[in-house]
This record gives structure tokens, sequence and C-alpha cells, in this order.
């Protein structure tokens, strides 16, 4: 009699599923390389995630003025160093490279899937993308906790029933978000607010070209500026936040700008570090609570080392992915710059491995 296959969740290879797949795919490869069980390969792979997103935009920043990554902060190298050691064995030394290759393109596959991201036509705010939508991590969590029985199977809310509470409980958020700036710009004590309420009474509703871009830098520096202290940031509390999906469904019922300008935050707990962790990525992923104007930030000050003031982006960036370009042009431009080793485990080779076409390759049996 065959074995029955492990259970996997509806709608894999549609929509977002189609990463959950590739991703899955380039894990169960370090697993033929390494031997180690899924439980060990997702937490170190999604440990090695949080430790580059949590770098990335101060090495934009450092690329962006110096043509060079910066060296990894003491943590990060313990961190690395840790996990190598995990997956070098003597009898297979490429073993190591193989694993490391292999988590790269799974960031890379993660990185991509964030793209579309939650807001407007063609994005995860839809109902109809995918069994978990934008939640792509917890996509792969959950596939894989099915294949290894010391996770005990957990599920997440599928996207399209958390989009609609999300939608059942945040009616108008748009709304929500302008009544609180018309409070703190109109604050008896906020003088500047006041007279910044006036003078948007000038700026053109549907402006193109250089109109439209003083609009832009209005809205996304002058207004946040003139708020100063007296805004009162809309709070989204979740108590058991498993791989976040509640709160990124939660997210696209605010505007784009508002959540990137931290103006909504985001906040939860589980009792699980991983689920915690894969929450805090997905944050990250979509630009929440202010992690998107780190990255435009970064973006403004490679626009300032090439001295071409036209291009400073002046408001949030649409994804990861967006920033990531606009450094690797400003990398691209200073190609004496001397590379680290590439064999060296670290941010810059796990990155620069990341932007590399990813190809699936052929594995030990």
């Amino acid at each position: 009699m065959a074995r029955k296959k492990n259970p996997r969740p509806p709608g894999l290879g549609q929509g977002s599923g189609y990463y959950t797949q590739e991703i899955v795919k380039r894990l169960e490869q370090a697993f033929r390389y390494s031997g180690h069980r899924p439980y060990r390969l997702f937490d170190d792979w999604t440990l090695l995630v949080e430790a580059c997103l949590e770098a990335l935009p101060g090495q934009l920043k450092a690329v962006a003025q110096t043509g060079r990554f910066a060296p990894d902060t003491p943590e990060t190298v313990e961190l690395f160093n840790q996990i190598r050691a995990r997956y070098e064995f003597p009898n297979h030394p490429e073993a190591h490279r193989q694993v490391w290759e292999a988590f790269a393109e799974a960031f890379a596959m993660l990185l991509e899937s964030a793209e579309p991201g939650l807001w407007g036509e063609g994005s995860y705010g839809e109902f109809d993308c995918g069994y978990m939508g934008p939640d792509v991590l917890g996509h792969v969590y959950m596939t894989y906790a099915n294949s290894d029985p010391a996770w005990q199977a957990q599920f997440f809310t599928p996207y399209s029933a958390s989009l609609l509470m999300a939608k059942m409980c945040i009616m108008n958020g748009e709304r929500e978000v302008y009544d609180r700036i018309k409070a703190a710009c109109l604050h008896p004590d906020n003088i500047l607010g006041q007279a910044v309420v006036l003078a948007s009474l000038v700026i053109p509703e549907n402006g193109e070209g250089e109109a439209n871009l003083h609009r832009d830098y209005f809205f996304n520096r002058v207004i946040p500026a003139a708020m100063g202290p007296w805004f009162e940031p809309i709070l989204i509390e979740e108590p058991c936040i498993g791989s976040g999906i509640m709160v990124l469904a939660a997210a696209s019922q605010y505007p784009e700008w508002a959540v990137k300008l931290n103006l909504v935050r985001f906040y939860g707990q589980d009792i699980d570090p991983i689920c915690v962790r894969m929450a805090k990525i997905n944050c990250q992923l979509y630009g929440l609570n202010g992690y998107a104007l780190r990255l435009a930030e970064a973006v403004s000050v490679a626009a300032e080392a090439q001295q071409n003031r036209q291009n400073v982006v002046v408001s949030p960036l649409k994804s990861v992915g967006t920033a990531i370009e606009h450094i690797a042009q400003a990398h691209r431009q200073q190609p004496d710059k001397p590379a680290s080793p590439p064999d060296e485990l670290s941010f810059e080779s796990l990155f620069r491995r990341a932007m590399q076409p990813v190809v699936a390759e052929e594995v030990p049996a």
C-alpha cells in the first residue's frame, strides 16, 4: 500500500503559492546537502533573513557612500558563524556552500514575493491572491511544519478570512488617519501646523510633473514635520500574532502612505519565538513600523552621493526590491571598489548571491 503523503495547505501553486513552492524547494535542497530536520533549516534560514533585513538600510547607505558594503556587526558575525558551524561536514567540504546558496536563493524568492505590495491594483490587497496571500513566509512554515512532527502542524488564518475580518473591523481607515492629522495640525499650540493647513490650499489636487513632485514633497515631508508631537498614531495590536497575516490584512485597510510614514503602527506577541520572528520579517518586507522610511532614507543618501539631486526620493518606496535596485545602480557606477572574498559567509556574500538569477540545481539524493 502506498504511503500517504503529508497534507499540505490548499492553494499551493496558485498566486503567492508559487513562491511558497519555490522556497520550499530550496529548503529541501538544503536538507539534502545537510541532513538537518526542517525545523532546524527553517529556523536558521529565518534567522539569516531577519539579520539581513535589519542590516539592509545601513548597508545600502554604506554602498551608496563608499561603493562597498560595511563590515558586519559583531552580533551578525556571531550569528553567521554559529549557523555556518552547523553546516560544515568534513566528508563533504562543499556542503556549507551549497546550503548557503540554497538559503540565498530562498531569500531572493522571498524578496520577490513581496513586490506586489499590499495596496493598489494587482497587489495582495485583493481576495484572490492565493491561500496565504502576502504571507509567503507563514505558508512556507505551515508547509514545512507538516513534514516535521516536532512542530505539531501549526496552521494560520487564511488570507481571505484575515482580509474579511480586517475590512469588517476597519471600515474607514483613511478617514481616521485624516482626522488625526487634522487634529494634530489644528492643535491650539501648533502654530506651524495651522499655517501648513492654510498653505495646503494652493497645492493642486491632480498636478503632473513638477506640480506632482511639489505635492509629494508637501504631503510626505512638510505635513509630517508640521504635526510634531501632537499627532497620535493609530495603534493596531494582535495578541496572537502568528506569522503576522492579520497585521498585513489590517495594514492593507489604511492608505499606503500613512502606513509607510509610520502613522499607523502594529504590535503583537506570541508564545512561539519563530512566529514573532516571521511577523517581524513580514512587517519589514511590506514597509511597516518605519522600515519603509529607513529604506527611503538610504536611497536618498544614494542620490546625494551621486550628486543627482533631482532623483532624491522624498516618499517611501514601493518595496524592499525597489530600494535594492536603486543601490545596485549606485554600486554599478563604482566598479573599482574591491569586494569581500566570495567564499566568506557574511551579509555581503549572502546578499550578492541572492541578487543573482535563481536557477534550480541538481542535488545529491
